[in-house]
């Protein structure tokens, strides 16, 4: 991973495996420079890969970038993105599995998973429906089912650790 500090105009000598490039979405100026950094950094290292991420993502009422605008964004210059909230420590741990699967040359998300399921924009599932889907999970549609058990057959998951890595 890269750093950059405002002190370091040059980026000639930069040397990474993976940036990670985060704004705040309460200021688009912090935004409109991530597009500058990622346009230097795309002059230099090319088959670097970036990770866009949007920080802050608690404070809605304040949000002067959107989710859209920062994925379509990020698509532009095909970059990876995530909203993350540092101080609720919310989807910080993903960004740091991203960050290290990217270093690796492995894929950004864990196996089973997709970049809709990991970036955060768009429409979210109400929780309503995510229950609905969870309970319907539980119930077998087949008098068959009811006998074994969806339930009792599902195989479990390990959790996604870092160490796991």
């Amino acid at each position: 991973m890269c750093v950059y500090q405002q002190e370091f105009e040059d980026l000639s000598a930069l040397l990474c495996e993976v940036c990670v490039l985060v704004f705040s979405v309460t200021d688009r100026r912090s935004f409109h420079r991530t597009a500058q950094l990622r346009l230097l950094l795309r002059e230099i290292q090319p088959q670097t890969p970036i990770i866009l991420v949007g920080n802050k993502s608690d404070l809605v009422r304040t949000r002067e970038v959107t989710s859209q605008e920062a994925m379509s964004s990020a698509a532009l210059y095909n970059c990876l993105y995530l909203e993350i909230s540092a101080s609720l420590d919310h989807r910080t741990p993903e960004l740091l599995e991203c960050a290290v699967r990217l270093a690796r040359g492995q894929s950004p998300w864990p196996p089973g998973t997709s970049a809709e399921d990991m970036s955060c924009g768009g429409q979210r599932e109400s929780i309503t429906s995510r229950a609905k889907r969870f309970l319907s999970s539980l119930v077998p549609r087949y008098p068959r089912e009811r006998e074994v058990g969806k339930f009792l057959r599902q195989k479990s998951r390990s959790c996604h650790d870092l160490g796991a890595l």
